[in-house]
C-alpha cells in the first residue's frame, strides 16, 4: 500500500471525508430549502453561485485521488497552474 492509500484509509481521513460528504448534503439541503434565494435576481443567482462553488470543492476533496495531486503537481512545474509560485511550493517539495 503507498503512502496515498495509507492517508486515504486512516481513520482520521476517513472520518474527514465524512464530514466533507455531511457539509456537501448540508448545503444542498439548504439549496433545496432555498437558502440562497435573495431578494434580487442578481443576489440570488449571486448566493446560488456560491454554495455552487462551495459544493464543487467538496466534491473535488471527496472524489480526490493520487492522479488529481500528481496532475496539479506537474502542471505547476510545467507552469500552466500558477504564475508565481509561493515561496514552499516548487515542484513536488515537501513543505
Amino acid at each position: 500500500m503507498d503512502d496515498f492509500d495509507e492517508w486515504l484509509h486512516h481513520p482520521t481521513t476517513i472520518r474527514f471525508l465524512k464530514y466533507l460528504k455531511i457539509r456537501r448534503f448540508l448545503a444542498l439541503e439548504d439549496w433545496g430549502r432555498r437558502k440562497y434565494v435573495g431578494p434580487t435576481t442578481e443576489i440570488t443567482l449571486y448566493e446560488n453561485a456560491l454554495a455552487l462553488g462551495g459544493v464543487k470543492v467538496l466534491d473535488a476533496l471527496i472524489e480526490l485521488q493520487l492522479e488529481d495531486i500528481q496532475s496539479a503537481e506537474q502542471e505547476l512545474i510545467d507552469g500552466k497552474q500558477v504564475r508565481h509560485t509561493p515561496e514552499g511550493l516548487h515542484g513536488t517539495d515537501s513543505p
